[in-house]
């Protein structure tokens, strides 16, 4: 049932459930914490973006499910600290505080990341994660630097071309930011989803043929 979150086959609250149980059975392992820790997660987002209900409500289920996301993500990482995947579940529930103005979840998300990076030194994805929390941050140079030095641990990283080049059409820059898709396109030609983004880089520019 790890899956069914996003194979759409269960409800949050299914899985919550489930995963539940399962810790009922067995509470020695890392893996069903950050698992629960995850679902929590994914609940907090559902309620950012629910409707219908009052600013009171929300807010006091918003904090309640913060606080069973950071315990049962903390747990995990009590079971094992050295693996990095505990550390980063707790990062993104730091992070997704960041653009409500949470005050201190930039540095928790930060601080965290760089946890994990320093137990996987060679995973450019933790340095992706420091990037899209620079940028969200508003730190556009910090973003980049963290992207450019994920390039150099993995040449062909996609998804740092197309962060890289999403700050470039932010810049105003956006020869240099179809230059990078395209680079992208060259190290993936069959994925259709770098030919995709390559191709809304060009209508943001008018080259419509193209």
């Amino acid at each position: 049932f790890f899956t069914t979150l996003n194979d759409g086959s269960k409800t949050i609250d299914e899985v919550e459930r489930n995963i539940t149980r399962v810790i009922g059975l067995d509470d020695s392992n890392d893996l069903y914490f950050r698992t629960l820790a995850d679902t929590n997660r994914a609940a907090m987002v559902n309620l950012l973006q629910s409707q219908g209900l009052s600013q009171d409500e929300l807010r006091q289920r918003f904090q309640t499910t913060l606080i069973q996301a950071v315990n049962n993500a903390q747990q995990a990482i009590n079971l094992n600290k050295e693996a990095p995947a505990n550390w980063i579940t707790l990062g993104l529930i730091y992070e997704l505080l960041v653009p409500i103005g949470v005050v201190g979840a930039p540095e928790q998300a930060e601080a965290t990341y760089k946890k994990a990076f320093e137990l996987s030194p060679k995973n450019p994805a933790i340095l992706v994660d420091l990037a899209r929390l620079s940028f969200t941050k508003g730190d556009t140079p910090a973003a980049r630097s963290y992207l450019e030095e994920a390039l150099s641990l993995k040449v062909d990283y996609t998804t740092a071309l197309f962060m890289l080049a999403q700050i470039d059409l932010a810049a105003g820059d956006t020869k240099q930011a179809i230059n990078r898709a395209e680079q992208a396109i060259l190290l993936t030609s069959n994925d259709p989803g770098a030919h995709f983004q390559l191709g809304f880089l060009r209508y943001r520019t008018s080259d419509f043929r193209g």
